[in-house]
């Protein structure tokens, strides 16, 4: 987040219990400035991964200004 969130705006998380186990969603503004760091994915495909391993899934929603990521986590 402090790496690409925007920093003038507020960022969402929200983590909430379903029938099947739990639910993270974050979303936030994309920086507007252009030098910020570029992004290879690692930490999305790292995430991808470790969700993998609690029978979850990861959604990833992004436009030229929003970000937004959807993480689905099973019950063990």
């Amino acid at each position: 987040i402090h790496k690409y969130a925007e920093p003038t705006e507020m960022v969402e998380l929200v983590i909430s219990k379903t029938e099947s186990g739990m639910m993270i969603c974050q979303s936030n503004s994309i920086k507007k400035d252009k030098q910020a760091s570029e992004s290879y994915k690692m930490g999305i495909q790292s995430i991808r991964r470790i969700a993998h391993n609690y029978g979850g899934t990861v959604e990833v929603s992004q436009t030229d200004e929003k970000f937004k990521i959807m993480i689905t986590l099973s019950n063990i």
